[in-house]
C-alpha cells in the first residue's frame, strides 16, 4: 500500500462511519426511539466491527488478531503503557495550550462513569474497530513498502485525523478543536509501536482499551 492509498482508505473509512450513523434517521417515531438513539454510538461500532470482520475473514482472509503470536510481555507492556500514558497527557496538554499549571494531576477516578452504554463502547468496541483498521489494515500494508518508522508515523497521523471534528466546520453549535486529534496522534504512535514490536493487533487493542478507560475515569 502507498501513502496515497492509505489516505484514501482512511477518508473512505471516516466517511463510511459518518454515513453509517445516519441510520437513526429512518427510525419511526416511538417511545423507544430515544433509547435507541441514546445508544446509537454503540450500535454504530457493532455494525462497523461486523463489516470489518467480514472484510478480514472472507475478503482479506487473514487472522486479524493472531492470538497464537501474542507474548505475555507485550500484554503487560500494553497495560503499563496504557495506565502511564494518562499521566503523560497533562504534560502534552500544557504544550498544546501554552499554559503551565501546577494542578495537572488532580485526577478524580470517577468509576460511576462506567455505567453508561456508550462509555463501555469507547472502552471495548471503539478500540477494536480502530485498531483493526489502522494497525491491521493500514500500518501492516504500509510496512510492506516503507520502513517501520514511516508506516508507524503515517498511520499515527491518519489515526489522529479521524478525531478531528470536521462536522463542526458546517454545524455552528459544534466547536471545532484539534485538542482530541492532538492527543490521538501520540496515542496512535504508541499503538503503532506496540503493534510493530508485538506483530499482533491484540496488544495494541489492549493498550487502546486501557488508555480510553483511564481517560474516562480520570
Amino acid at each position: 500500500m502507498t501513502i496515497q492509498k492509505s489516505i484514501l482508505y482512511t477518508t473512505i473509512f471516516y466517511v463510511f462511519i459518518q454515513i453509517l450513523s445516519l441510520w437513526i434517521l429512518v427510525l419511526p417515531a416511538s417511545d423507544y426511539r430515544f433509547l435507541i438513539v441514546k445508544s446509537s454510538p454503540s450500535i454504530d461500532s457493532l455494525l462497523t466491527l461486523f463489516i470489518l470482520f467480514i472484510i478480514f475473514k472472507y475478503i482479506d482472509k487473514t487472522d486479524f488478531l493472531k492470538f497464537n503470536r501474542i507474548r505475555i510481555k507485550y500484554l503487560l507492556f500494553a497495560v503499563i503503557l496504557g495506565i502511564g500514558f494518562v499521566y503523560i497527557q497533562p504534560i502534552l496538554g500544557i504544550i498544546f495550550n501554552h499554559e503551565f499549571s501546577t494542578n495537572i494531576y488532580d485526577f478524580k477516578f470517577l468509576f460511576e462513569k462506567l455505567k453508561s452504554i456508550n462509555t463501555l463502547d469507547l472502552i471495548l468496541l471503539t478500540p477494536i474497530v480502530e485498531e483493526l483498521f489502522f494497525r491491521n489494515l493500514i500500518q501492516k500494508r504500509l510496512s510492506k513498502n516503507y520502513k517501520p518508522i514511516i508506516s508507524i508515523v503515517v498511520t499515527g497521523f491518519l489515526f489522529s485525523m479521524i478525531h478531528i471534528p470536521f462536522p463542526a466546520l458546517f454545524i455552528e453549535y459544534i466547536d471545532f478543536s484539534l485538542y482530541h486529534a492532538y492527543f490521538a496522534l501520540f496515542g496512535g504512535l504508541l499503538c503503532g509501536i506496540i503493534y510493530y514490536k508485538s506483530e499482533s493487533t491484540f496488544p495494541s487493542i489492549l493498550f487502546h482499551m486501557i488508555w480510553n478507560l483511564m481517560i474516562i475515569i480520570t
